[in-house]
């Protein structure tokens, strides 16, 4: 699929939305995996952001080995607002859904190295039960990709 799609920012993207490639990637795995889509200098920003917010949770009362999970967090601090039209992120969603997309849910997690195997965490999920229980369709339609930021090496243990 190719296009040009231009928003009121600066931002604009022409050519291929997504790959061929990528698209079976998301068709035979149901994700694309894009290592380094984000610059050093916005991973640093993004992490002071997480780190700043974490502090202001932990002084809240949050347990220090606790896992963080804060929805809604994107206008917390302008670095979160830059991932949402980012160009390697953006054009592949919007190469998946079409061009009508909204951010309907979002939200920070934050989860230290687990202290035993036992230690909860949330993992990956489809989001939209609700839709999918009221449509009764086995396997509901795909109406909403989900894009996810690890801001750390999750490839090796306790990190």
């Amino acid at each position: 699929m190719a296009a040009r799609i231009e928003g009121t920012g600066t931002r604009s993207w022409a050519g291929p939305l997504i790959t061929e490639e990528q698209r079976a990637e998301f068709d035979d795995r149901g994700f694309v995996l894009l290592e380094g889509a984000l610059a050093p200098p916005l991973v640093d920003r993004l992490t002071q952001a997480t780190e700043r917010i974490w502090t202001e949770q932990l002084a809240k009362g949050l347990d220090h080995g606790a896992s963080l999970q804060l929805k809604g967090f994107v206008t917390l601090d302008d670095a979160f607002l830059d991932l949402l039209d980012h160009p390697t992120t953006f054009p592949l969603v919007v190469g998946i859904l079409g061009w009508n997309i909204f951010l309907y849910h979002c939200h920070l997690d934050v989860n230290p190295p687990a202290r035993t195997a036992s230690t909860s965490r949330w993992g990956w999920h489809r989001d939209g039960e609700r839709i999918d229980l009221d449509l009764a369709m086995r396997p509901g339609p795909m109406m909403s990709v989900k894009v996810a930021f690890f801001l750390t090496d999750v490839s090796e243990a306790d990190r």
